[in-house]
């Protein structure tokens, strides 16, 4: 049963739409991926961006449920639709079963859970998405307010005071905007291709195009010493891979990045407790942000506490956490 959810930044998110998001616990993980269902306050999230599966923390095509002050959406269900899962044999595995989590392809004869899905390939899912095209009249409204926007440009630096220094510099101005203004209407102006990529910060810009360089440069290579036996769809499915992973990164960091910050934390709260957990007590250098947990103040701690983080696989925090850390002074 779906119900009405907003994500952190107030947006409503449906069963369908693209969404990014952390999982809650001591194994956080973010997750990108559509919504397969909203619940009271969550939503459970097929897991796209993981293709390595540890036993902690889950893997491609897993269902994940996220709350939804750690959930981000990415893109309605009307611009963006998840297809599936592509393997190395070239199949599509899509979901057979609304109630129960199975996978199928054409010409399979029977269905897989995920697990057993990500045995058979080494956990090599790619997801599979198709974008939906706006509808004609929409594109052919954008086309006219681009064009109207170009042209009013042109025509203010046209009526802007001469100057004999400035004039050539505006004269290829004005001419740039009018080109741009008549090929607005062009109905087979291509847009841009990785419009995506114009979200990244420089440095995720510079690894992304650093991995299609190398990228390129292998295929450039196999291509050269294997002449007659290149793998061109091979080299192409690479590319694409590449671009997937980094669009899922650039469109979540946005998402993360544009949604409002959390709410400042009270000076006086010195500690967190689990409500699920109450041997659990965390300081504020790690209970800060953490969704769902308890903030204390030294009134409710009269005899004090030590930090619990990391028991007991981990070597504990201890600190007293009436004694101020350094991120609250």
């Amino acid at each position: 049963m779906n119900t009405t959810l907003t994500d952190a930044a107030g947006r409503t998110v449906q069963a369908g739409d693209t969404v990014g998001g952390t999982t809650s616990g001591r194994y956080q993980t973010t997750i990108t991926g559509p919504v397969l269902q909203t619940g009271k306050d969550q939503a459970k999230v097929l897991v796209t961006n993981r293709p390595t599966h540890t036993g902690a923390r889950p893997g491609n095509a897993d269902p994940v449920w996220i709350s939804a002050e750690r959930l981000f959406l990415v893109h309605p269900a009307g611009e963006r639709r998840f297809v599936g899962f592509r393997t190395p044999d070239g199949r599509t595995w899509t979901r057979a079963n609304l109630q129960r989590l199975l996978w199928e392809a054409p010409l399979v004869p029977r269905r897989y859970e995920p697990t057993e899905l990500r045995s058979m390939y080494g956990a090599d899912l790619q997801p599979v998405w198709k974008d939906v095209a706006a509808p004609a009249e929409e594109q052919t409204a954008t086309a006219v307010v681009r064009s109207q926007a170009f042209a009013e440009a042109a025509a203010r630096i046209h009526s802007l005071p001469q100057d004999y220094e400035l004039d050539p510099g505006r004269g290829d101005a004005r001419e740039l905007l009018e080109r741009l203004a008549a090929d607005a209407h062009q109905a087979d102006a291509y847009p841009l291709a990785l419009p995506w990529a114009l979200l990244m910060d420089q440095e995720d810009l510079r690894e992304f195009l650093g991995d299609l360089a190398g990228a390129l440069d292998g295929a450039r290579s196999h291509m050269a010493t294997q002449a007659g036996h290149v793998h061109t769809r091979r080299i192409l499915e690479h590319l694409e891979r590449i671009c997937g992973t980094w669009r899922a990164i650039a469109e979540t960091q946005h998402a993360h990045n544009t949604a409002p910050g959390p709410d400042p934390v009270d000076p006086d709260v010195v500690a967190y407790r689990n409500p699920d957990r109450p041997d659990v007590l965390l300081c504020r250098t790690h209970g800060d942000g953490w969704a769902g947990l308890t903030p204390l103040t030294s009134d409710d701690l009269p005899d004090g506490g030590l930090c619990t983080y990391g028991r007991p696989d981990e070597e504990e925090c201890g600190r007293d956490v009436l004694a101020r850390s350094p991120q609250t002074m």
